[in-house]
């Protein structure tokens, strides 16, 4: 007696292609997983950096020995950004460091460059002259000036930053932003603005 297969799946085929489904949904969700914890990584490194060069001037670290006007963060591109120091505060033609430019200029010294570790992210341009405005702070009362304004009304300075492969204008939920504002208070949010 010859039996005739019935059109249908084995218990095998069923098992295979479960498998395979699991396999691949696992990879998708730990590669999604991975890109939002790089994201959240980077804008805590970002925030602690933007606080330790606030600390710095706030507490009148010397560089070099030398007193100081202040501490600032300037972008170089979309992976670093630069911490640097106006000139010599200590005597000469600035003592108390009323008139200058808190923006950073050739003559300005670079403390140190901070590098994007994870190659999947990067800091977003969001379509201004600018990828981020110069944060500065100044010692003694922690004055902090955005694009050189420290008015209540300065807009904050914010770094946005995301995956590579994400547009944070399209999809904001995928990114993060480090807000600045004038009053010294620096806080990271989801998304592209500061409240």
């Amino acid at each position: 007696m010859i039996r005739r297969r019935e059109s249908g799946f084995t218990l095998i085929e069923m098992l295979i292609v479960i498998s395979i489904t699991a396999l691949l949904s696992g990879f998708l969700i730990s590669n999604f997983s991975h890109s939002q914890t790089g994201v959240s990584q980077t804008a805590a490194v970002v925030q602690a950096e933007l606080r330790d060069t606030q600390t710095r001037a706030i507490s009148g670290v010397k560089y070099q020995s030398k007193h100081r006007c202040g501490y600032g963060i300037n972008q170089l591109d979309e992976r670093s950004f630069r911490v640097y120091t106006t000139a010599d505060a200590s005597g000469g033609l600035n003592p108390d460091c009323l008139v200058q430019n808190r923006n950073f200029e050739g003559s300005d010294e670079v403390v140190k460059t901070v590098g994007i570790s994870d190659p999947k992210i990067e800091i977003k341009d969001l379509g201004q002259p600018y990828i981020f405005k110069d944060m500065f702070f100044e010692p003694p009362l922690g004055r902090t000036y955005i694009n050189n304004d420290n008015s209540a009304s300065a807009i904050p300075g914010r770094i946005t930053v995301g995956a590579q492969s994400v547009n944070c204008a399209v999809d904001p939920g995928s990114c993060k932003s480090i807000c600045v504002y004038s009053s010294g208070h620096i806080e990271t949010v989801v998304g592209t603005s500061c409240p």
